[in-house]
């Protein structure tokens, strides 16, 4: 099956996430550093470690979100088998190898072989036929 991505989805989505990056960078970090330029205090009752924290989880949590958006991208749906990047190849699970199918937070979880392996239906424009191909492969309904 041919996935074709909803760009409208995973450009929002993307979007959105380094709008939110930004902003903690210009109402957080640029006016502390300012400040610390400027010889004055840090605003309001924020340290130095406090903010990091906060830049280095938003960082994080902005890497995370474009690792998923770039697996979306990558996912491999054949007559056999199912595959998507991982961070050491590629993490694949054979339609026989089965073992479950759920929906949860807009996520389709296909398990087997000891394996998990997470969709997005909405990555793609042809999310809904995607969910059927699934479920017609794999003989798990929602």
């Amino acid at each position: 099956m041919t996935l074709r991505p909803n760009w409208y989805f995973i450009g929002l989505t993307g979007s959105l996430w380094g709008v939110m990056l930004a902003l903690i960078a210009g109402l957080l970090t640029a006016p502390a550093l300012q400040a610390q330029r400027a010889g004055q205090p840090l605003p309001g009752s924020w340290t130095w470690p406090q903010i990091i924290t906060v830049d280095v989880v938003c960082l994080l949590a902005f890497v995370g979100i474009i690792w998923k958006l770039y697996g979306d991208l990558r996912t491999e749906v054949t007559r056999d088998a199912i595959s998507r990047p991982a961070l050491l190849g590629r993490r694949e699970i054979a339609w026989t190898a089965v073992s479950g199918v759920s929906y949860y937070r807009n996520g389709l979880h296909i398990r087997g072989s000891g394996r998990r392996i997470i969709l997005t239906p909405r990555a793609y424009a042809n999310g809904k036929a995607l969910v059927k191909f699934i479920e017609k492969r794999t003989g798990h309904r929602r």
